[in-house]
C-alpha cells in the first residue's frame, strides 16, 4: 500500500486519520491472511485425522480374527462378566458326571469314558495321541499323590485300571465279532 501524503499540506507528513485507517485495513488484511492460514491448517489437520482414523477403520474392518482368539475372548468376557453362570454351568457338569458316576458304577463309567476316547482317537488321532499322553502324565501324579496318604485312604481314591477294562473290552468285542461271523 502506497503512502498517502496530504496533498494540501505539500509537506509529506501523513495525515492521522489516514494512518488510522491505514492501521486498520493492514490489521485487517493480516487478520484475514491469518485466518487463511489458520483455515488451511484446520483442513491440513482435518485430512490427516481422516486419513488417520480412515486407515484405522480400514484396518479394524480387515481384521479376521482365528477361530481360536475368538473362543478365546469369548471366553474371558464370559468369566469377567458372567462369573455365576461360569460356576454354575462348572457345578453342573460336576454334578451330572458324579451322578454318571454312582449311577453306572465305576466300571461302567470308565468303559464308556475309553469308548469316548476310542472315537476321538478314530475322528482325531493327533489329537487323541496327545491327550493320551497327558493323561497318562495326570494318572502318575495323581498316584504320586495318593501314595502320601494312609493306605486305607488311598486305596478309595486309587484310579481304575483302565487297562484291564479296555482288554475286557477288546475281548468281548472279539468274541462278539467271532460268533456274527459265524451266522
Amino acid at each position: 500500500m502506497s503512502a498517502d501524503v496530504n496533498a494540501d499540506s505539500g509537506t509529506g507528513e501523513t495525515d492521522p486519520d489516514i494512518v488510522a485507517v491505514r492501521d486498520l485495513l493492514s490489521a485487517e488484511q493480516e487478520t484475514a491472511s491469518d485466518i487463511e492460514t489458520t483455515d488451511a491448517a484446520l483442513k491440513h489437520s482435518e485430512t490427516q485425522f481422516s486419513s488417520v482414523a480412515g486407515r484405522l477403520i480400514s484396518a479394524v474392518r480387515s481384521y479376521r480374527p482365528d477361530r481360536r482368539s475368538v473362543l478365546l475372548t469369548a471366553a474371558v468376557l464370559l468369566v469377567l462378566l458372567q462369573p455365576g453362570l461360569v460356576a454354575g454351568i462348572g457345578l453342573f457338569i460336576l454334578a451330572s458326571l458324579l451322578l454318571a458316576y454312582f449311577g453306572m458304577g465305576h466300571e461302567a463309567f470308565w468303559a464308556r469314558a475309553l469308548g469316548c476316547f476310542a472315537i476321538l482317537c478314530r475322528w482325531a488321532p493327533d489329537t487323541g495321541r496327545v491327550l493320551r499322553v497327558r493323561l497318562w502324565m495326570a494318572a502318575r501324579r495323581w498316584n504320586r499323590l495318593t501314595g502320601l496318604l494312609p493306605e486305607s485312604l488311598a486305596q478309595r481314591l486309587r484310579l481304575p485300571d483302565v487297562r484291564g477294562i479296555a482288554a475286557a473290552t477288546e475281548r468281548h468285542d472279539a468274541v462278539l465279532t467271532d460268533r456274527l461271523s459265524r451266522l
